[in-house]
């Protein structure tokens, strides 16, 4: 074969592996799975929805600014309805609003009137509650013993849930 012809062949095959080696073949990212966030933007009480793990729960605040009163109700991971537990399993219920100076701490007790298969109800007041604003803060509590902590953002869009009405 001529040289001619031998040599820019032989060139191709070169700068071709070449470049070959030093290209990744790079994997497109997982698509997200159908788990994230498969929940209402709302709780059954029209609160807002916080959630508790890895979806394992969720909390959703309701505010009623006449009584100065929050109800929180515990949901189950689907954020529709109460989780497949006692109202004495959920202890330690705190809700911290943060954008109110100082910020408010406020004890939620275990409310059994409100409690139904739409959600385990724990009620607590505050002054600040009285206020008409989108609250920002966080829900903690322990169930069975096990620690949990979420945070929430009421929406400008957001009415609010007034407890007690569905």
């Amino acid at each position: 074969m001529p040289r001619w012809i031998v040599m820019p062949l032989l060139v191709g095959v070169v700068v071709h592996s070449v470049f070959a080696i030093g290209c990744k073949v790079r994997k497109p990212p997982p698509p997200p799975t159908a788990k994230a966030h498969a929940h209402p933007d709302h709780g059954p009480h029209g609160g807002t929805l916080i959630e508790w793990g890895d979806e394992e729960y969720h909390g959703e605040f309701t505010v009623d600014h006449e009584k100065k009163e929050t109800v929180v109700y515990i949901l189950d991971g689907s954020a529709t309805k109460a989780p497949n537990l006692k109202l004495e399993d959920v202890t330690e219920m705190v809700v911290v609003l943060k954008n109110v100076s100082p910020p408010a701490r406020i004890e939620l007790k275990p409310d059994p009137q409100r409690t139904s298969d739409r959600g385990l109800a724990f009620v607590g007041t505050h002054e600040a509650l009285g206020q008409e604003m989108e609250f920002r803060g966080e829900l903690s509590g322990k169930v069975k013993g096990k620690p949990y902590v979420g945070d929430f953002a009421e929406k400008a869009d957001h009415k609010h849930a007034h407890p007690g009405k569905p």
